[in-house]
């Protein structure tokens, strides 16, 4: 361990060493999807004795969805892509990232692995594009337009970058480039607050999913053929849906509304239900709104209360505004990458500005309660210490 501590603080100091470190640091998660995808997908082909020609098809599609990417398949787009894969891919790439910077990295180091981030996935998605664009002289499928694969691919990406570079790091580049160290402080409670909120997302989602264990039964029964290797792929799924889901009960709860195609909206307050795609994890969606349910608008102003409270001794007027700046762009990032088109039923996921809006609004009057309680006490304080 002593001489693996001393190979990182002796890290290179010219270009292309720079480069060749940053290279491997990327790649490694990168590749390690790609060859877990390779696996799967040949196992796959070979327990179903389907053709070998399907390879590049399902390695080039399995790719695009775990960069939040939509793809398109018999004429039919999905944007709305599962999360969970694409939350893995950044979970190792932040690790990675980590791993790089936190015993010694300079502003070259920093912008040379930022680079990296972003040109090693770019570089592998457009190499599964081509593939799929050959695959479709075959096969009937197509590649997305590239203009909606790039933002999504490199929202991803920089999100795994920025989280992997911790607030320690955060904190010393505020301080080189003059900027209050508070204000990484306040960046962190916008989006404890954001994580507050997911997480009470998650428990309601879970919670509807068990108590719509009937419509899931009747959902099942809609499919004619439905084998046991079926209804596991199903539910896996599902599974794989639910930070999804999550992220949508947390709109709602904030006071938004979830929309699944034009026929369905559900909020606190109405809920207008339209068959549904068959898949168990919409069994989640209410079929009817009870009138006690807008008691749970309570639950974001706990979150924010929660986020606040833990570094209530840092708040002033100009950290809530900071925390609710914080929390509107992670919030929109993260309604941007759960919501897309699905299929014949159209945009599926939070209404955008509205969860947004609100989710936020809810943080800054929050924030500004807070920061009106400190300006009293200090006031307190030094009017009692007035002769």
């Amino acid at each position: 361990s002593d001489k693996a501590r001393a190979r990182r603080a002796q890290a290179p100091t010219t270009l292309r060493g720079r480069i060749r470190r940053m290279l491997i640091v990327v790649g490694v998660p990168n590749l390690v999807v790609v060859l877990g995808i390779l696996v799967v997908a040949i196992a796959a082909l070979l327990l179903t004795s389907s053709p070998s020609a399907w390879l590049p098809t399902i390695v080039g599609e399995a790719w695009m969805v775990f960069n939040l990417a939509p793809i398109r398949a018999g004429g039919i787009d999905v944007g709305f892509i599962p999360v969970l894969p694409a939350l893995l891919l950044a979970w190792l790439v932040g690790r990675r990232v980590r791993a790089a910077v936190k015993d010694k990295a300079s502003i070259n180091d920093l912008i040379v692995l930022s680079v990296c981030v972003l040109l090693v996935p770019l570089a592998l998605t457009v190499i599964a594009w081509l593939m799929l664009w050959d695959a479709g002289k075959v096969y009937d499928v197509s590649p997305p337009e590239l203009y909606r694969v790039l933002p999504r691919m490199l929202l991803l990406h920089a999100v795994a970058l920025i989280g992997g570079m911790g607030p320690r790091l955060w904190k010393a580049l505020a301080k080189r480039s003059g900027v209050p160290r508070v204000f990484v402080d306040a960046a962190q409670i916008g989006l404890s607050y954001l994580g507050y909120l997911f997480a009470a997302g998650f428990i309601l989602a879970v919670v509807l999913w068990g108590v719509g264990w009937t419509r899931q039964s009747e959902m099942l029964a809609e499919y004619p053929v439905l084998n046991a290797l079926g209804t596991a792929g199903l539910f896996l799924l599902s599974v794989l849906y639910l930070p999804n889901a999550a992220v949508a009960a947390g709109a709602v709860l904030s006071g938004s509304e979830l929309h699944i195609g034009e026929g369905t909206s559900v909020s606190l307050f109405s809920g207008h239900v339209v068959p549904l795609p068959p898949l168990p994890l919409a069994a989640a969606v209410p079929p009817s709104i009870s009138s006690w349910a807008a008691v749970l608008l309570i639950v974001p102003a706990v979150a924010a209360v929660v986020a606040f409270y833990r570094r209530r001794a840092l708040v002033s007027f100009q950290v809530a505004l900071v925390a609710t700046v914080t929390a509107a762009v992670a919030a929109l990032v993260a309604v941007y990458g759960v919501s897309g088109a699905l299929g014949v039923y159209g945009y599926t996921g939070p209404e955008v500005w509205t969860a947004v809006g609100l989710s936020c609004l809810w943080c800054l009057v929050v924030g500004c309660a807070f920061a009106t309680a400190q300006a009293v006490t200090a006031w307190r304080a030094r009017r009692a210490a007035a002769p």
